[in-house]
């Protein structure tokens, strides 16, 4: 709660940086492609409407979709 600048927390299935590899290789990939939105957001001052979502995304092992939570409390 110290941090007063735009926050994001995700969750996504795999091991350790296994959800990023593929990003790595230049194939598309959720991490990285959220990481490029909320810098263009935040560092560039583009409007993607990644501020308008939950700050806390959570990927389904499941499903293909994600849920969107306003926190997540520890």
């Amino acid at each position: 709660d110290k941090l007063t600048g735009p926050k994001r927390l995700e969750f996504r299935p795999g091991d350790h940086a296994t959800a990023e590899a593929t990003g790595l290789l230049g194939l598309p990939n959720d991490t990285w492609t959220s990481t490029r939105r909320w810098f263009d957001r935040y560092l560039r001052g583009e409007r993607n409407g990644i501020d308008t979502e939950s700050p806390v995304q959570l990927k389904s092992r499941t499903d293909t979709g994600y849920e969107g939570y306003p926190d997540w409390k520890s």
